[in-house]
């Protein structure tokens, strides 16, 4: 919550990345190191959830924004971050994104419904548990596509799931709850013709940096405080023809003017104008108290008070997520690649449970504080 208010991975495809942003990373530890790594895990995170001291040790600062950003994000929900990454760091992003579709294939995009202890190897072991591996993964995706187009031609049978406040608790059947999220983050949001990666946390240290960035982290401070984790970190890129998502919020209904539950940082790597998708979004929206679902719709129409926010490569857009925002058409065909850095408040069920698949590599990899942003120590 803000200090206003309130006190689908695959291991395909990992591939070797260049070095990762100082920030992000750690050598590999010693079990004496790791012993000591417990000790300032508990430091960085007070008991009560703040991780200011980890922040501190990523070298955010306190009001790195200046007072017209400020009033920007808090006025309108939105501001633009210029120039966050260099020209070189936006070509080996790219080419790394490249490379993981690619071997990903057709189960690109989707998050393995079954977390890393439980789940099969993919790249050791017979090859008959390889390809068992394979199969499974290749079927999941098809029947999460089938359910999406499902929800795409029928969205009526959506609306009593993602309307659903959370107070009322979750459906009778574990599947529909999944079923609903699912729905509520993807199938009425999205269009065919969509690129996507999920659970980049895991994918390779390039993305490191990306998630503990201090100046996108002194953002996300100053709109949620100091008691937050990274939610997901995602990519998504609309093919030609293709990208218009419906005006949504990324929380399921509405909130409090004075309260602050999430907020999303877009990554842009490639120039994006109103021809190759780039993002539309309501000013002031975030202080509506209601979801444009709920007032509107599935509004993929314009709205008269909508902009279309043209970005620069390399640049990052930080959304309060109670904003109506959503993607739009790609009509040109010059790519627009994302990556979609989601934050929510401490105590908030992440899109992604790190802890679920956080991989051994991964932890030995990155500092005691950038877990701490993961939440996973």
């Amino acid at each position: 919550m803000s200090p206003r208010g309130m006190d689908d991975i695959s291991d395909v495809g990992v591939t070797t990345a260049p070095d990762p942003v100082e920030a992000g990373a750690r050598p590999t530890s010693s079990p004496e190191e790791a012993r000591r790594d417990g000790a300032e895990a508990t430091h960085l995170v007070q008991p009560d959830g703040d991780i200011r001291p980890a922040l501190d040790a990523l070298g955010v600062p306190d009001r790195p924004l200046s007072a017209f950003e400020r009033e920007h994000l808090d006025d309108l929900g939105y501001v633009v971050l210029e120039d966050v990454l260099s020209p070189g760091e936006v070509d080996g992003l790219c080419e790394h994104l490249d490379t993981l579709y690619r071997l990903e294939g057709i189960i690109a995009g989707a998050l393995d419904p079954t977390p890393y202890q439980k789940r099969l190897p993919i790249s050791r072991g017979r090859w008959s548990t390889r390809i068992a591996r394979r199969l499974y993964l290749m079927v999941f995706a098809t029947v999460r596509r089938v359910t999406r187009s499902v929800f795409d031609r029928w969205p009526e049978l959506t609306r009593p799931y993602v309307s659903c406040h959370p107070a009322l608790g979750p459906p009778p059947w574990q599947w529909l709850a999944e079923l609903r999220e699912m729905v509520a983050t993807e199938a009425r949001q999205e269009a065919r013709g969509v690129r996507k990666l999920a659970d980049l946390v895991n994918k390779g240290a390039i993305f490191d940096g990306i998630y503990t960035h201090p100046r996108v982290l002194a953002g996300i401070t100053h709109l949620l405080g100091t008691k937050f984790k990274l939610s997901s970190l995602n990519f998504r890129e609309p093919e030609q023809g293709a990208g218009l998502q419906p005006l949504h919020v990324d929380w399921l209904h509405g909130v409090s003017p004075t309260e602050d539950y999430a907020c999303n940082a877009l990554w842009f790597l490639d120039d994006a104008d109103g021809d190759n998708g780039t993002t539309r979004l309501v000013p002031g929206s975030h202080r509506s108290m209601a979801s444009p679902l709920e007032a509107l719709g599935p509004a993929t129409a314009r709205h008269p008070d909508e902009v279309l926010i043209s970005m620069r490569r390399g640049s990052v857009l930080l959304l309060n997520s109670h904003i109506w925002h959503g993607g739009t058409t790609n009509t040109d065909g010059r790519r627009r690649r994302i990556l979609q850095a989601y934050y929510a408040h401490r105590a908030a069920e992440p899109q992604t449970i790190q802890r679920a698949y956080f991989l051994p590599e991964t932890r030995e990899r990155i500092s005691v504080a950038a877990r701490a942003v993961l939440d996973v120590n």
